[in-house]
């Protein structure tokens, strides 16, 4: 009996059971023909070779600041996602804590943009990433949590009347100029370092670096009526490792007051228009 085979790929061989491998990703052609003192038959299949999906590295870190010192934190995992592929569009990401479970794709965590690290201070985590063909990649995850680096001392207040930026000068609704609180905070770090400083209404949105304040000169408290906490977050610029996180600004606003007219009568006892009221209450019942 003679074989003859052709692969596709400009490779041939004459074995009757031959290994071959391809070099690259793509659709073939594998044809065989054999022939026996029977006479000659052929047989055609095609085959697919599915590209493997390439990572730029296999390790990443994530750095979250510390939200109370308490060595726990939570992270946003998706952040890793532009660090390790150049281009995520089509791919699934999937984030496990242990290699099996992410070599098996169970126990996927579910809450991924605030997962809070399992051991203090730092972890590591799994992700798996898989194309549209069904390749997957598994990438290693460590999580560090640090100690922010502002100052506890830093606590700007910033108090405005009530006014109708929401229609209504009776609601706690204002606007708001903070971004005088910029020096202060750049000043806690070296001349020269490349920061990226972002306000944030609440912990949440700031752990996950979601929902930035996009304009700190002319901001407008609408949902946290009367008082808000606004939280500071500095990240480096060149690894996106957090340097500070922490509540240090504080938005008040004044409410309006209401006056009711006053009115004071008195006779004219000598007809010349004019009397001597006693105001020394006057500002007392304005304001009652």
């Amino acid at each position: 009996m003679y074989a003859a085979w052709d692969f596709g790929d400009g490779n041939v061989s004459n074995e009757i059971s031959p290994n071959h491998i391809y070099l690259t990703s793509g659709n073939y052609s594998v044809t065989v023909t054999v022939t026996t003192p029977l006479g000659v038959g052929t047989n055609t299949r095609n085959i697919a070779i599915l590209p493997k999906l390439i990572l730029l590295q296999n390790t990443v870190t994530l750095k979250q600041c510390d939200d109370n010192n308490d060595g726990f934190s939570a992270f946003n995992l998706t952040e890793a996602n532009s660090l390790l592929v150049s281009d995520p569009t089509g791919l699934v990401f999937a984030y496990y804590e242990t290699l099996v479970e992410a070599e098996n794709n169970t126990n996927l965590i579910t809450n991924p943009i605030a997962y809070i690290n399992q051991t203090v201070s730092i972890d590591q985590v799994f992700v798996r990433i898989a194309n549209s063909y069904g390749c997957a990649s598994i990438a290693t995850l460590n999580l560090i949590v640090s100690t922010t680096q502002i100052s506890n001392t830093i606590q700007e207040i910033f108090t405005v009347c009530d006014d109708l930026a929401s229609g209504s000068n009776v609601d706690g609704i204002a606007t708001f100029d903070f971004s005088s609180a910029n020096a202060q905070i750049i000043a806690q770090y070296p001349t020269g370092q490349l920061l990226d400083i972002t306000y944030y209404r609440n912990i949440v949105d700031a752990l996950a670096e979601q929902n930035a304040i996009v304009d700190i000169y002319n901001y407008t408290n609408i949902g946290y009526p009367n008082t808000q906490n606004i939280y500071v977050r500095v990240d480096s610029r060149l690894n996106n490792a957090c340097l500070g996180l922490g509540h240090h600004i504080t938005l008040h606003v004044e409410h309006v007051p209401i006056v009711q007219p006053q009115s004071y009568n008195h006779c004219d006892d000598d007809q010349d228009g004019l009397y001597a009221f006693d105001t020394t209450n006057l500002q007392s019942n304005l304001l009652n």
